[in-house]
């Protein structure tokens, strides 16, 4: 209980893989957890996606090709950042 949805999925597969199962059970899961594990899949396309709709509106709003990019390259620190305060405060 109060475990997050990714990390009962890696305990399950854990599981899994600890048993060894033969070759011939296949598991796989259901519900929540199959939507979860779905949607980890095109997360890598929906956030290259959100960068290329920031950087055309940065674009549109500041006339400029340049500019974009250097407003997006404060991501990473600011990515570290968001981080740093969730591990700070104990939150997911």
């Amino acid at each position: 209980m109060g475990e997050s949805l990714g990390d009962a999925v890696k305990a399950v597969n854990g599981a899994m893989n600890k048993i060894m199962l033969p070759t011939t059970i296949h598991g796989k899961f259901q519900g929540s957890a199959q939507v979860f594990q779905s949607s980890m899949s095109s997360e890598p396309i929906l956030i290259f996606t959100a960068l290329l709709a920031v950087y055309i509106v940065l674009g549109i709003l500041y006339e400029s090709y340049i500019h974009p990019i250097t407003i997006l390259s404060t991501l990473p620190s600011a990515g570290v950042g968001a981080l740093l305060a969730l591990l700070a405060t104990h939150t997911d």
